[in-house]
């Protein structure tokens, strides 16, 4: 299956910062019956041009053959020029 990855970006004028991001696949569950829910899963990482910065979230999706929170997102962040 190949599955095309989305960009998306912002730029803030003042700062010079600009941001782009690539987007989670989203899952809509329930749509037929039971409570309507949404749920993300993939990589995500946020890019600042200016510095170089970079955070990469992982989006872990639920499962319903364990006893985890529905929500999980693990961080890990990139310093540029040895600040954080």
């Amino acid at each position: 299956m190949n599955v095309r990855q989305v960009y998306d970006n912002v730029g803030f004028p003042l700062t010079g910062n600009h941001y782009t991001w690539r987007k989670v696949r989203t899952t809509v569950h329930n749509i037929i019956v039971g409570k309507l829910w949404v749920d993300q899963d993939g990589d995500m990482e946020i890019v600042n041009h200016k510095d170089g910065t970079k955070c990469l979230l992982k989006y872990i999706p639920y499962s319903y053959f364990t006893r985890d929170v529905q929500r999980k997102v693990r961080i890990l962040q990139t310093c540029s020029y040895n600040v954080c």
